[in-house]
Protein backbone atom coordinates (compact mmCIF):
# COMPACT_ATOMS: atom_id res chain seq x y z
CA UNK A 1 0.00 0.00 0.00
CA UNK A 2 2.72 2.54 0.77
CA UNK A 3 4.23 1.81 -2.66
CA UNK A 4 0.86 2.33 -4.37
CA UNK A 5 0.41 5.70 -2.62
CA UNK A 6 3.85 6.80 -3.71
CA UNK A 7 3.08 5.84 -7.31
CA UNK A 8 -0.21 7.72 -7.25
CA UNK A 9 1.42 10.79 -5.71
CA UNK A 10 4.13 10.77 -8.37
CA UNK A 11 1.49 10.45 -11.10
CA UNK A 12 -0.49 13.37 -9.71
CA UNK A 13 2.64 15.56 -9.55
CA UNK A 14 3.55 14.64 -13.13
CA UNK A 15 0.06 15.50 -14.39
CA UNK A 16 0.17 18.84 -12.62
CA UNK A 17 3.56 19.61 -14.11
CA UNK A 18 2.34 18.73 -17.62
CA UNK A 19 -0.77 20.84 -17.14
CA UNK A 20 1.25 23.85 -16.03
CA UNK A 21 3.62 23.56 -18.96
CA UNK A 22 0.72 23.52 -21.43
CA UNK A 23 -1.30 26.39 -19.97
CA UNK A 24 1.49 28.76 -18.94
CA UNK A 25 2.13 31.65 -21.35
CA UNK A 26 5.55 32.20 -22.88
CA UNK A 27 7.97 34.19 -20.78
CA UNK A 28 11.39 35.63 -21.38
CA UNK A 29 14.01 32.92 -21.73
CA UNK A 30 11.66 30.38 -23.36
CA UNK A 31 11.47 29.58 -27.11
CA UNK A 32 8.17 31.49 -27.30
CA UNK A 33 6.08 31.57 -30.50
CA UNK A 34 8.45 32.04 -33.43
CA UNK A 35 5.95 30.93 -36.08
CA UNK A 36 3.38 33.73 -35.78
CA UNK A 37 2.13 35.40 -38.98
CA UNK A 38 0.20 38.53 -40.05
CA UNK A 39 -1.90 38.84 -43.19
CA UNK A 40 -2.57 42.38 -44.49
CA UNK A 41 -5.39 43.38 -46.84
CA UNK A 42 -5.49 45.32 -49.05
CA UNK A 43 -1.86 45.17 -50.13
CA UNK A 44 -1.78 48.93 -50.85
CA UNK A 45 -3.09 51.82 -48.73
CA UNK A 46 -2.31 55.47 -47.94
CA UNK A 47 -2.03 57.11 -44.50
CA UNK A 48 -5.48 57.55 -43.01
CA UNK A 49 -6.87 54.52 -44.83
CA UNK A 50 -7.69 51.29 -42.97
CA UNK A 51 -6.08 47.91 -43.49
CA UNK A 52 -7.40 44.59 -42.20
CA UNK A 53 -5.00 42.43 -40.20
CA UNK A 54 -5.36 38.73 -39.37
CA UNK A 55 -2.80 37.23 -36.98
CA UNK A 56 -2.19 33.62 -36.00
CA UNK A 57 0.36 31.65 -33.97
CA UNK A 58 0.84 34.39 -31.38
CA UNK A 59 1.12 33.94 -27.65
CA UNK A 60 -2.44 33.41 -26.33
CA UNK A 61 -4.12 36.33 -24.57
CA UNK A 62 -1.12 38.53 -25.29
CA UNK A 63 -1.20 42.29 -25.95
CA UNK A 64 0.97 43.09 -28.95
CA UNK A 65 1.64 46.42 -30.67
CA UNK A 66 1.23 46.81 -34.41
CA UNK A 67 3.86 48.86 -36.29
CA UNK A 68 3.62 50.06 -39.89
CA UNK A 69 6.95 51.26 -41.26
CA UNK A 70 8.15 51.58 -37.68
CA UNK A 71 5.24 53.84 -36.67
CA UNK A 72 2.77 52.55 -34.08
CA UNK A 73 -0.69 51.80 -35.45
CA UNK A 74 -2.21 50.57 -32.16
CA UNK A 75 -2.38 47.43 -30.03
CA UNK A 76 -4.41 44.24 -30.15
CA UNK A 77 -5.04 41.40 -27.65
CA UNK A 78 -4.80 37.88 -29.02
CA UNK A 79 -7.45 35.29 -28.21
CA UNK A 80 -7.04 31.97 -26.36
CA UNK A 81 -5.80 30.34 -29.56
CA UNK A 82 -3.16 33.02 -30.18
CA UNK A 83 -4.99 34.71 -33.02
CA UNK A 84 -6.53 38.12 -33.71
CA UNK A 85 -8.43 40.02 -36.36
CA UNK A 86 -8.54 43.82 -36.42
CA UNK A 87 -8.58 46.97 -38.56
CA UNK A 88 -5.97 49.71 -38.13
CA UNK A 89 -5.36 53.03 -39.88
CA UNK A 90 -2.09 53.55 -41.71
CA UNK A 91 -0.33 56.17 -39.55
CA UNK A 92 0.99 59.55 -40.67
CA UNK A 93 4.63 59.42 -41.71
CA UNK A 94 4.55 55.84 -42.95
CA UNK A 95 5.96 55.26 -46.42
CA UNK A 96 6.11 55.85 -49.26
CA UNK A 97 7.09 52.56 -50.85
CA UNK A 98 6.86 48.96 -49.68
CA UNK A 99 7.02 48.95 -45.88
CA UNK A 100 6.91 46.35 -43.12
CA UNK A 101 3.91 45.61 -40.89
CA UNK A 102 5.27 44.05 -37.70
CA UNK A 103 4.16 42.79 -34.29
CA UNK A 104 5.84 40.92 -31.44
CA UNK A 105 4.74 37.27 -31.35
CA UNK A 106 5.19 36.86 -27.60
CA UNK A 107 6.70 38.30 -24.47
CA UNK A 108 10.24 37.12 -25.17
CA UNK A 109 11.06 40.08 -27.39
CA UNK A 110 12.90 37.72 -29.75
CA UNK A 111 10.09 36.72 -32.11
CA UNK A 112 8.50 39.22 -34.48
CA UNK A 113 6.02 38.64 -37.27
CA UNK A 114 6.41 40.74 -40.41
CA UNK A 115 4.34 41.34 -43.52
CA UNK A 116 4.42 43.96 -46.31
CA UNK A 117 2.24 46.92 -47.27
CA UNK A 118 2.70 49.29 -50.21
CA UNK A 119 2.15 52.99 -49.50
CA UNK A 120 2.02 55.03 -52.74
CA UNK A 121 3.60 58.46 -53.27
CA UNK A 122 4.31 61.09 -50.67
CA UNK A 123 2.36 60.68 -47.46
CA UNK A 124 2.80 63.83 -45.35
CA UNK A 125 1.05 67.14 -46.08
CA UNK A 126 3.14 69.65 -48.03
CA UNK A 127 2.85 73.34 -48.96
CA UNK A 128 4.27 74.76 -52.20
CA UNK A 129 4.22 78.28 -53.67
CA UNK A 130 4.09 79.04 -57.40
CA UNK A 131 6.55 81.95 -56.87
CA UNK A 132 9.14 82.75 -54.23
CA UNK A 133 9.60 86.42 -55.25
CA UNK A 134 6.59 88.64 -55.97
CA UNK A 135 5.69 92.31 -56.27
CA UNK A 136 2.91 93.95 -54.30
CA UNK A 137 -0.54 93.06 -55.65
CA UNK A 138 0.98 90.26 -57.76
CA UNK A 139 -0.97 87.03 -57.36
CA UNK A 140 0.72 83.70 -56.60
CA UNK A 141 -0.73 80.25 -55.85
CA UNK A 142 -0.29 78.38 -52.57
CA UNK A 143 -1.02 74.64 -52.80
CA UNK A 144 -1.41 72.04 -50.03
CA UNK A 145 -1.17 68.34 -50.87
CA UNK A 146 -1.85 65.16 -48.88
CA UNK A 147 -4.37 66.70 -46.51
CA UNK A 148 -7.44 64.75 -45.45
CA UNK A 149 -9.98 64.87 -48.31
CA UNK A 150 -13.04 67.01 -47.61
CA UNK A 151 -11.43 68.94 -44.76
CA UNK A 152 -10.87 72.71 -44.57
CA UNK A 153 -7.49 74.24 -45.37
CA UNK A 154 -6.83 77.72 -43.95
CA UNK A 155 -4.20 80.09 -45.37
CA UNK A 156 -2.52 83.09 -43.76
CA UNK A 157 0.27 85.47 -44.72
CA UNK A 158 2.82 87.03 -42.41
CA UNK A 159 4.86 88.99 -41.04
CA UNK A 160 1.68 90.04 -39.19
CA UNK A 161 -0.77 87.14 -39.40
CA UNK A 162 -3.57 87.99 -41.84
CA UNK A 163 -6.10 85.30 -42.87
CA UNK A 164 -6.33 85.27 -46.66
CA UNK A 165 -8.85 82.51 -47.30
CA UNK A 166 -9.91 78.90 -46.85
CA UNK A 167 -10.60 76.06 -49.25
CA UNK A 168 -11.83 72.46 -48.96
CA UNK A 169 -9.34 69.72 -49.84
CA UNK A 170 -10.48 67.66 -52.82
CA UNK A 171 -10.72 63.86 -53.05
CA UNK A 172 -6.93 63.68 -53.42
CA UNK A 173 -6.35 65.85 -50.35
CA UNK A 174 -5.22 68.85 -52.44
CA UNK A 175 -6.28 72.51 -52.22
CA UNK A 176 -4.94 75.67 -53.91
CA UNK A 177 -5.56 79.36 -53.22
CA UNK A 178 -4.40 82.49 -55.06
CA UNK A 179 -2.85 85.03 -52.68
CA UNK A 180 -1.34 88.51 -53.07
CA UNK A 181 0.27 91.12 -50.83
CA UNK A 182 -1.37 94.56 -50.58
CA UNK A 183 0.05 97.75 -52.13
CA UNK A 184 1.34 98.93 -48.74
CA UNK A 185 3.00 95.63 -47.78
CA UNK A 186 6.46 95.95 -46.26
CA UNK A 187 9.23 94.94 -48.65
CA UNK A 188 11.34 91.97 -47.63
CA UNK A 189 10.85 88.38 -46.50
CA UNK A 190 7.34 87.31 -45.53
CA UNK A 191 5.73 83.94 -44.87
CA UNK A 192 2.72 82.00 -46.12
CA UNK A 193 1.17 79.53 -43.70
CA UNK A 194 -1.38 76.75 -44.21
CA UNK A 195 -3.17 74.72 -41.54
CA UNK A 196 -5.40 71.67 -41.77
CA UNK A 197 -5.62 68.02 -40.76
CA UNK A 198 -3.69 65.00 -41.99
CA UNK A 199 -5.29 61.94 -43.52
CA UNK A 200 -5.41 60.51 -39.99
CA UNK A 201 -7.17 63.59 -38.63
CA UNK A 202 -4.16 65.04 -36.84
CA UNK A 203 -3.65 68.83 -37.09
CA UNK A 204 -0.76 70.17 -39.15
CA UNK A 205 0.79 73.60 -39.74
CA UNK A 206 3.06 74.34 -42.71
CA UNK A 207 4.85 77.54 -43.73
CA UNK A 208 7.01 78.73 -46.63
CA UNK A 209 9.01 81.98 -47.06
CA UNK A 210 8.32 84.46 -49.86
CA UNK A 211 10.08 87.70 -50.84
CA UNK A 212 8.11 90.88 -51.58
CA UNK A 213 10.03 93.31 -53.81
CA UNK A 214 9.39 96.77 -55.28
CA UNK A 215 7.69 97.02 -58.67
CA UNK A 216 10.11 96.05 -61.41
CA UNK A 217 12.72 94.74 -58.99
CA UNK A 218 11.91 91.12 -59.79
CA UNK A 219 12.89 91.48 -63.44
CA UNK A 220 15.95 93.54 -62.56
CA UNK A 221 17.13 90.94 -60.09
CA UNK A 222 16.79 88.25 -62.74
CA UNK A 223 18.99 90.22 -65.14
CA UNK A 224 16.65 89.56 -68.07
CA UNK A 225 14.39 92.52 -68.80
CA UNK A 226 16.79 95.39 -68.20
CA UNK A 227 19.62 93.58 -69.98
CA UNK A 228 17.59 93.36 -73.19
CA UNK A 229 16.62 97.06 -72.98
CA UNK A 230 20.26 98.05 -72.50
CA UNK A 231 21.27 96.06 -75.54
CA UNK A 232 18.55 97.72 -77.59
CA UNK A 233 19.68 101.20 -76.52
CA UNK A 234 23.31 100.32 -77.27
CA UNK A 235 22.36 99.25 -80.78
CA UNK A 236 20.52 102.53 -81.39
CA UNK A 237 23.60 104.47 -80.30
CA UNK A 238 25.82 102.56 -82.71
CA UNK A 239 23.45 103.22 -85.59
CA UNK A 240 23.47 106.96 -84.78
CA UNK A 241 27.25 107.03 -84.74
CA UNK A 242 27.42 105.30 -88.12
CA UNK A 243 25.04 107.84 -89.66
CA UNK A 244 26.94 110.79 -88.21
CA UNK A 245 30.24 109.31 -89.36
CA UNK A 246 28.92 108.83 -92.88
CA UNK A 247 27.65 112.39 -93.02
CA UNK A 248 31.04 113.67 -91.87
CA UNK A 249 32.75 111.72 -94.66
CA UNK A 250 30.42 113.24 -97.25
CA UNK A 251 31.02 116.75 -95.94
CA UNK A 252 34.78 116.19 -96.03
CA UNK A 253 34.63 114.92 -99.60
CA UNK A 254 32.63 118.00 -100.64
CA UNK A 255 35.28 120.30 -99.16
CA UNK A 256 38.02 118.44 -101.01
CA UNK A 257 36.16 118.74 -104.29
CA UNK A 258 35.55 122.47 -103.87
CA UNK A 259 39.24 122.97 -103.06
CA UNK A 260 40.34 121.20 -106.26
CA UNK A 261 38.01 123.40 -108.38
CA UNK A 262 39.40 126.55 -106.83
CA UNK A 263 43.01 125.50 -107.56
CA UNK A 264 42.07 124.63 -111.13
CA UNK A 265 40.45 128.04 -111.61
CA UNK A 266 43.52 129.86 -110.24
CA UNK A 267 45.79 127.97 -112.63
Amino acid sequence: MPVTRKVLSAAVLLMCAVGLSVSSPAVAGTPGYPGCTIEVTPAEASPGESVHLVGSGFQPEFTTEIFIDGVSAGTVVTDAAGGFETDVDVPDGAGPGTVAVTAACDGTGDNVSSSELTIPGSTLPDLTLSDTVVERLEGFVATVTNARPGTMLDFERFSVAVPVGSITADAEGTGSLTISFPADATLGTHEVQATGVTRNGNPFELSRPIEVVADGADGAAGGGGDGGADLARTGSNVESLVIIGGFAVLVGAAFVLVGKRRRSASA
